[in-house]
Parts: C-alpha cells; structure tokens; sequence
C-alpha cells in the first residue's frame, strides 16, 4: 500500500477510540464489530482512491428561511470535485438503497445552503455514500435555481408541522440514536427489539 495510508489509519484510530467512549453505552458487540469493517473498507478505498478534497465535514448550519421558520443541521462532508463542481455527501447505513435514488430533498437541502451562503455557486452536486454497499454512491447535480426554488417546499413542510396538534411515535431503526429516547415508549421497545434480533442473527452465523 502507498504510505500515505498510515496517516490516516492513525487518525481512524484516534476517532475509534473517542467514538468509543462517547457511545459505549449504545454499542453492542455486534455493531462494534460492524462498525470495525466498514472502517476497515474505507481505509482502503482511500489507500486506493486517494482522499477528496474536503472543504468541511459535519458542516453546521442554521438559516432562517421565514419569521418563524429556521432551517438547521448538519452536512456530512462538503467537498470540491476535480472540475471545480462543490460536492455535498451524505453517509447511510441503510441496506435498502432503493428509496433513495428517487429521493433528493436531503441532498438539494444542503446544496440549497450552500447557494444561500454563497453567491458565486452556480452548481452543486450531491451523492449518498453507502456505507453497507462498498461505499457506492448514489449521484446527482443540481443548478442553483432549482435548489433555491425548493425553499417553498421547507415553508410549506414547517407550517404544516406548525398546525399539527398530535404527533404520533414513528420508531426506526435510528431510535437508539434519538435525545429523546427516555421519553418515548415506542422507542424503546423498538430499540429493544432491535437489540434483540441483532442477538438472534450474529449468534446464528458463530458470532
């Protein structure tokens, strides 16, 4: 391998071990395991492919889009392209990748962020980088009038949310991940039967 890998598996390792502490009380020997491999083929894939050319990872952002209406969160990884193209990424670790490549709202909703921020970018691409999948990625480019035409969606979505008087538990696979938890018992008992078939399929295999 080029000897460029090592630095970077030292700085994996670092995370590794601040990851481990942070969220040790969340993660099963199973997920640990998981965890470990997909780290493992990220390592080389960057040994192979070199590293991008990262402007920002875990990019903040809060922007308010109307009187009460502010739009906040995070963007994966933000990168430039070798043809000067800005590249929002997103992770998953969904194993049914299906859904998403009719489904760009995630995606346009950064590269809308980042025209916002920036006059001078005509252009965004976007891709889901699939984590249970070799990291493929799921690929697409948008112009900037069409991500900023999609500030009426996120207008429209809030006060909808506004008007909502009940909201009903919607449990996922993302529960154990979710502030909340300790308020919501749906939540956890599908964290629980999460927990549980976890269990039942790697004990199966010799796990």
């Amino acid at each position: 391998m080029d000897g460029s890998f090592l630095p970077y598996n030292d700085q994996m390792t670092a995370s590794w071990k601040v990851a481990m502490v942070e969220f040790k009380s969340k993660m099963t020997p199973e997920i640990k395991k998981e965890c470990r491999d997909i780290l493992s083929k990220y390592l080389i894939k960057l040994a192979e492919n070199n590293f991008p050319n990262v402007l920002a990872v875990e990019k903040k952002f809060s922007l308010k889009i109307a009187d009460n209406i502010i739009l906040n969160g995070a963007i994966d990884r933000v990168q430039l392209d070798d043809d000067n193209v800005v590249h929002v990424a997103d992770y998953k670790t969904t194993k049914n990748k299906t859904y998403l490549k009719k489904d760009w709202l995630q995606l346009k909703t950064y590269g809308y962020i980042l025209v916002s921020e920036n006059p001078d970018i005509k252009a965004v691409r976007g891709s889901y980088i699939l984590l249970k999948h070799d990291f493929e990625e799921i690929e697409d480019e948008f112009s900037r009038e069409e991500l900023l035409g999609i500030k009426d969606e996120f207008v429209e979505y809030a006060n909808d949310m506004i008007a909502e008087t009940e909201f009903e538990p919607n449990p996922s696979v993302l529960c154990g991940w979710c502030d909340f938890l300790d308020h919501c018992e749906e939540g956890r008992k599908k964290v629980a039967l999460n927990q549980k078939q976890s269990h039942k399929v790697y004990g199966a295999v010799g796990y």
